[in-house]
């Protein structure tokens, strides 16, 4: 996250001078963007809703990490109405617009883009991109991971983005799902009701992001 930042607010001239962060955490899913696409409804894309459901089933239920220790932002308050407020009644930590998480950090950060699909109509997308700190602010607040949801070929060629691709790699979900589902099997010849049901919610869970 650090590097993220130094690139985008810095021109990578920042001197990290303090001790590296322990990087220890459950989420074994490194930090990276998750592509989507889909039709908007203002600023607000339903397609990412749902990779943000599968992300949260996937990281609070099969990697343990505690729902408290996550946070999801957004530049946009079509998506914050979007995402709704389910998560944070299950016991989720800090969520809103990117600005609400100034000064605040959180172990995972998980960034929902958003921003009208619509070719034609480009300035949502472009006013985020205006300066630096919308996503400097973003990228600085995950102390372990942090997530990106949104249209990778969309935001690949604006400003800011455009320098931080390479920190921020296509990350594989179902190929994540999958891989935990081996080790669950593996370590249980016989898997408990509970076990079944996770895998389950894994797959299709509705953390009230719709």
């Amino acid at each position: 996250m650090f590097e993220t930042a130094n690139r985008i607010a810095y021109d990578g001239a920042m001197v990290y001078g303090t001790i590296a962060p322990d990087l220890d955490t459950l989420a074994s899913l490194p930090s990276g963007w998750l592509d989507v696409r889909g039709d908007s409804e203002g600023n607000w894309v339903r397609a990412e809703g749902k990779v943000l459901d599968n992300l949260l089933a996937y990281l609070t239920d099969l990697e343990g990490v505690s729902a408290a220790s996550i946070s999801v932002i957004t530049p946009f308050t079509d998506v914050k109405q979007g995402i709704g407020n389910k998560f944070k009644r299950r016991g989720g930590g800090e969520g809103g617009t990117i600005h609400t998480m100034q000064g605040k950090e959180a172990e995972i950060v998980v960034l929902v883009l958003g921003g009208n699909s619509d070719l034609n109509s480009t300035g949502a997308r472009d006013w985020v991109v205006a300066k630096p700190n919308m996503l400097n602010v973003a990228a600085t607040r995950g102390k372990r991971r942090f997530y990106v949801i949104g249209d990778r070929a969309s935001w690949a060629s604006r400003r800011y983005f455009d320098v931080v691709m390479g920190l921020l790699p296509p990350v594989d979900l179902p190929g994540a799902v999958a891989r935990a589902q081996e080790k669950l099997a593996l370590h249980s010849t016989a898997p408990s009701q509970r076990v079944e049901t996770e895998l389950t919610q894994s797959q299709e869970y509705d953390f009230g992001f719709n």
